[in-house]
């Protein structure tokens, strides 16, 4: 019984952590800083007891994402950096790319576009999860850093390759949608088929019992 109380207990807790950070990154992007800051100040008693856990990487995320919003940029690679170093040794490869994604735009806030285009260009050679949507947000990020550092012909290939890719992924849920109106209709047919199959088996039964 204790055992399983204890389980219950950090199932518990587990989900007023996600539901804390949630709300401060939320708070934080609507720029609604006093919240935001509450929320983290409320997780961070929670995730203290957990320093070597995916917790406290989630905090620091959350942290980095408050601190880069009131440009308090300095204090968000701080937060970054400690996330990155735990992310590394727990394995955690999405919050590696969400904290170099953090990275960079902290880089673009500060005016520091060089840094900025390393950092995502690190980003993107690491991303080991290619969702193809990440993929298009970061092309469209990396053209406007070298239009930034006016570097004027790689912000035009980048255009191109986000233009591509954004073609690509609508012809593809073109496609998709396409198949799915055609599954739809050979299903109609086939219930069409069926209809008619028991109408024409009930007829013959009719007509047998009435021979």
């Amino acid at each position: 019984k204790s055992i399983s109380l204890f389980k219950k207990l950090r199932s518990a807790e587990a989900k007023l952590i996600y539901t804390y950070l949630y709300a401060a990154k939320n708070y934080a992007y609507l720029n609604e800083y006093k919240p935001a800051k509450a929320m983290l100040d409320n997780a961070r008693l929670l995730v203290s007891a957990y320093p070597e856990s995916m917790h406290y990487v989630d905090y620091l995320v959350a942290e980095a994402v408050y601190f880069r919003t009131v440009k308090a940029y300095q204090e968000a690679l701080t937060s970054i950096d400690k996330g990155l170093v735990l992310a590394k040794k727990l394995g955690a490869d999405y919050s590696l790319g969400t904290l170099r994604y953090q990275k960079y735009k902290t880089y673009t806030g500060l005016g520091e576009y060089k840094k900025a285009k390393t950092t995502m260009l690190e980003l993107m050679r690491t991303d080991t999860l290619n969702i193809s949507l990440n993929t298009l947000d970061d092309y469209d990020e990396l053209s406007k850093t070298y239009a930034q550092l006016g570097q004027l012909d790689s912000a035009y290939i980048w255009s191109k390759r986000r233009n591509k890719l954004s073609d690509s992924l609508h012809e593809s849920r073109l496609v998709a949608e396409i198949s799915g109106m055609e599954v739809k209709f050979r299903n109609a047919e086939n219930q069409k088929k069926i209809v008619e199959l028991n109408a024409a088996n009930t007829r013959a039964r009719l007509d047998a019992s009435n021979s």
